[in-house]
């Protein structure tokens, strides 16, 4: 409903405490819970058919008490937090577009685009304003305008045309998996649209270049490193938007960037250090697979590396890629403690793993199939063997890492 206490329409009051002290936003939670009561006191008047006024003015009293940017931030809270505070975030959205807000828009299009219980979805209109964001060069619009063309022109079958929007977070790419945003490539070379797809690497790489979207950045720099979708390859490009991408704090790029000095690609050769400064970047701010590079380097150092070999650091990370369900780190893993590990000489004795079959069978029934299943089964099927003789555990084959 749109008149519930804010605490059911907000996050838990110490989250939005948190956003004010690291400064997300510049008021404290009561603040918060005063512009929302205002606009709920307002709601009547804001849904009449004369609202005009009744909204400038609204918009003033709460701009008195807070920015432009807080403004945007509570009514995209609102509308994302439940569904009944859909409706209520939604006209916040719009007040705050009618303030001239251009993230605001975005936002209003994508509510638009995705629809909800009181608002129809209005694909038409929110790729309207979309059309109209990207003429103001609103990054964020001409990023995700250049991923429809792309996708639409290479892929004309799936009507990319009626579907919704795509939020900040889908947009991303994923660099553990096979394909980025950008591979999803036609079957065939009949069937992509050149025209449409010109337009679109355009605008990912207005978006890149001009507007320094950081997502774009790395989309750009991926298809400089493949030389995919028309676009000449040049490794040395692609590393220079890695890093800038990397440096605006995208955690993918910055495991690009480690994966260029691992394989000296667009870089001055190979420098094992300098990728693992990268991935430990990337595995400290939560990057599975660069959690797992960093655990099989701390596992079986490269030579000449600035880390030195260390077991239950490489168990640290490998166990932090298996929260995430990193099927590369399950398996290691699981490998681990169906086999043990005994110290080399002159290393601790406490590094000593020892087998643990019940715990090898936890991680590798995690593992999810595809291109691990056949391995998987196998795996369980000496498992099943191991567990029915106790004999077998010192005859299993050692060796490591996948």
């Amino acid at each position: 409903m749109l008149f519930l206490p804010c605490p059911d329409l907000l996050p838990p009051e110490p989250i939005i405490e948190l956003m004010h002290e690291n400064k997300k936003l510049s008021i404290p939670c009561s603040t918060v819970y005063t512009v929302v009561r205002m606009v709920q006191a307002s709601w009547v008047k804001l849904t009449s058919d004369d609202s005009t006024i009744a909204e400038i003015s609204l918009s003033k009293r709460i701009l008195e008490v807070c920015t432009l940017k807080d403004f945007v931030l509570i009514s995209t809270m609102i509308f994302e937090q439940t569904d009944k505070g859909k409706p209520l975030g939604f006209k916040m959205l719009e007040m705050c577009k009618n303030q001239g807000n251009l993230d605001a828009e975005f936002k209003y299009a994508h509510a638009l685009s995705k629809g909800f219980e009181s608002q129809p979805r209005d694909i038409p209109k929110s790729l309207e304003i979309l059309k109209l964001l990207v003429s103001k060069k609103h990054a964020l619009s001409t990023y995700i305008y250049a991923l429809r063309l792309i996708k639409q022109a290479t892929n004309p079958n799936i009507g990319f045309s009626n579907r919704p929007l795509d939020s900040v977070e889908t947009a991303s790419a994923s660099v553990d998996s096979a394909d980025t945003v950008l591979n999803e490539t036609a079957k065939s070379t009949e069937q992509i649209d050149i025209k449409m797809l010109s337009q679109g690497l355009l605008h990912l790489y207005k978006a890149a270049t001009e507007l320094l979207y950081p997502q774009a950045l790395m989309q750009l720099g991926h298809l400089y490193l493949t030389g995919t979708l028309g676009v000449q390859k040049d490794a040395a490009k692609a590393y220079e938007l890695f890093e800038k991408a990397a440096n605006k704090d995208i955690v993918e790029a910055m495991f690009l960037c480690g994966s260029c000095w691992e394989k000296g690609e667009g870089v001055e050769g190979s420098d094992m250090n300098k990728a693992i400064d990268w991935w430990m970047k990337a595995a400290n701010r939560g990057l599975a697979i660069a959690q797992h590079n960093i655990a099989a380097t701390y596992f079986s150092p490269p030579e000449n590396s600035k880390i030195a070999k260390s077991i239950p650091i490489a168990l640290e990370y490998f166990e932090m890629a298996a929260m995430q369900n990193l099927q590369l780190s399950l398996m290691n893993l699981a490998k681990l403690y169906k086999e043990g590990y005994v110290p080399l000489s002159g290393e601790p004795s406490d590094w000593k793993i020892s087998v643990d079959v019940a715990k090898a069978r936890q991680y590798v029934e995690k593992v999810a199939g595809g291109d691990w299943d056949d391995i998987r089964l196998h795996f369980l099927e000496e498992v099943d063997t191991i567990e029915r003789s106790e004999n077998n555990k010192s005859k299993q084959k050692r060796g490591w890492l996948w």
